[in-house]
């Protein structure tokens, strides 16, 4: 249990760069998003991910008495966590991906 907090917030900081990275990959709808949408949407996708990552955890509790889930506290610290380091993870994601941002639109990375 010990290592529980770090997991989760790597598990979000990990989530967000990845989704960030791999919005980069996609041209077409990089040039669409402004820099913070796509932060944005990063941390909402880990978020929704967290909440149902926390669902499954109540459903094992629940249905084979696994007692992953210590109590309310042990989950929203879960979720913080993970939220927090997604929004670390979309601010280093977006930043490696090298885009610049000029009135709100993503442009291409420089040379």
């Amino acid at each position: 249990r010990g290592l529980d907090p770090v997991f989760h917030f790597l598990g979000g900081v990990a989530g967000a760069y990845a989704f960030c990275r791999a919005l980069a990959l996609i041209p077409r709808l990089t040039f669409r998003l402004a820099a913070v949408n796509a932060k944005l949407l990063a941390v909402v996708a880990v978020a929704i991910v967290a909440v149902l990552w926390e669902c499954a955890e109540f459903a094992s509790d629940r249905l084979f008495g696994s007692h992953i889930q210590l109590d309310q506290w042990d989950t929203m610290v879960d979720l913080a966590l993970g939220v927090g380091g997604a929004m670390i993870g979309a601010i280093l994601g977006a930043a490696s991906a090298g885009r610049k941002v000029r009135a709100g639109v993503a442009t291409e990375p420089a040379p």
